[in-house]
């Protein structure tokens, strides 16, 4: 195959079997992207930056790491600052000591710290989500606005909490007795058993999880964990709740639950989609989250 490159215009194209594509496109594509280790805390936090512009923090969900905002990073890189970081415990960051107590969303504040990021959009996914609104609280003046996806907030408690939550201590089970694969399958056929979304979202879901340490299904977690749930009409940052037609239950509840009690909060549901939905369903997430931050 031959690539040829002339300038037209002063624009650079290629022609690649025919197919003229524009080179600023393929450049938007691809941003430059630093990639490090943050030592925080005590912790070694793996991280990603890329863009310019105002910036926004993206924070991973549970049994995975950053991988799962793939489809927005480069995306959102365009016209942001964009931040993304394995949560302590997970992907590429170091794991907890044991006897060492901390808490997710002190290791945000001082991550951000570290990188002075402030005024900042927060967009958080499940566990992410729960992280995201602990820091809010905590530093109600540091952040822009907030996006919760498949949202979830410490402290709620509810029958379909306990239901889903009764799926880690077998998670624990499982992995003792039949290794990690068989984990991982637990985790993604049964835990998420129609929830994950469609065949090629579930492939991509297992890989992710597939990386997963299980970490905190082997040890006694330091974690130190607050209690949101009361306090969730103190957020006076513009709010984004997005939920799915086929999101984890309790998810979908604590969705409701954020859309009524923080003033003026958005909630947007998408059709059809899973937990994973900004996988599932990239471009009407990212079209539903760039008008959102583009408001703000």
């Amino acid at each position: 195959m031959e690539v040829s490159m002339r300038r037209v215009d002063a624009v650079y194209v290629f022609f690649v079997l025919g197919i003229v594509v524009p080179f600023f496109a393929l450049a938007q594509e691809r941003p430059t992207v630093e990639r490090g280790i943050a030592e925080i805390s005590g912790a070694r936090l793996y991280y990603e930056l890329a863009g310019s512009g105002d910036p926004v923090v993206l924070i991973h969900g549970g049994w995975g790491d950053m991988q799962y905002w793939d489809e927005q990073f480069a995306m959102l890189a365009r016209r942001y600052r964009v931040f993304r970081y394995d949560v302590r415990g997970h992907g590429q960051s170091s794991m907890p000591d044991p006897d060492v107590p901390y808490s997710d969303h002190e290791d945000l504040a001082n991550l951000l710290d570290h990188f002075r990021i402030r005024n900042g959009h927060l967009v958080g996914f499940s566990m992410g989500s729960r992280i995201a609104v602990d820091y809010v609280l905590a530093y109600p003046q540091r952040s822009r606005s907030l996006a919760v996806v498949g949202p979830v907030v410490s402290g709620y408690t509810s029958p379909q909490v306990e239901a889903f939550t009764s799926h880690f201590p077998k998670i624990g089970a499982v992995l003792k007795a039949r290794g990690r694969k068989a984990a991982v399958d637990y985790t993604v056929d049964v835990m998420f058993a129609g929830m994950a979304g469609d065949a090629g979202t579930v492939s991509r879901i297992r890989a992710i999880v597939n990386d997963h340490s299980f970490w905190n299904y082997e040890h006694e977690s330091p974690r130190r964990m607050t209690s949101a749930d009361s306090r969730l009409s103190e957020i006076r940052i513009p709010l984004l709740v997005v939920t799915s037609e086929r999101d984890v239950p309790y998810c979908q509840e604590v969705a409701d639950r954020l859309a009524a009690v923080v003033p003026g909060a958005e909630k947007a549901v998408l059709p059809t989609a899973g937990h994973f939905m900004m996988l599932e369903q990239p471009e009407h997430f990212n079209r539903l989250l760039s008008d959102f931050l583009s408001r703000h």
